[in-house]
């Protein structure tokens, strides 16, 4: 496991959100590829594995409410910039189809 990863799964669990170990790895990508993409274009000041595990990825994930979105089957999320907190639920909640737009 990662240092991201280890940061992420302590800060879900303090949270109290409950991470797969997919969904660790996949949110492990999405940190790759958001600092591959920080380095041509300006997404992030937050880079640190920290930063990026609780302000960007926990934070996103606060955003979601069982009793607002387990009937729901779309999601649009306006000014996405970096994909967040889109992606995240995306990633949490994978029974959504979750639009982008920026």
């Amino acid at each position: 496991m990662t240092a991201f990863e280890e940061i992420l799964a302590a800060r879900a669990a303090e949270a109290g959100i409950p991470l797969t170990a997919e969904q660790i790895g996949q949110f492990s990508v999405y940190n790759e590829m958001l600092l591959d993409w920080n380095t041509r274009m300006n997404l992030t000041a937050l880079t640190a594995p920290e930063d990026v595990a609780v302000k960007h990825i926990i934070d996103s994930l606060t955003a979601y409410d069982a009793a607002l979105f387990d009937g729901a089957r779309t999601l649009i999320d306006v000014g996405t910039g970096a994909g967040l907190p889109g992606i995240p639920l995306a990633v949490y909640a994978p029974h959504l189809t979750v639009t982008l737009l920026d």
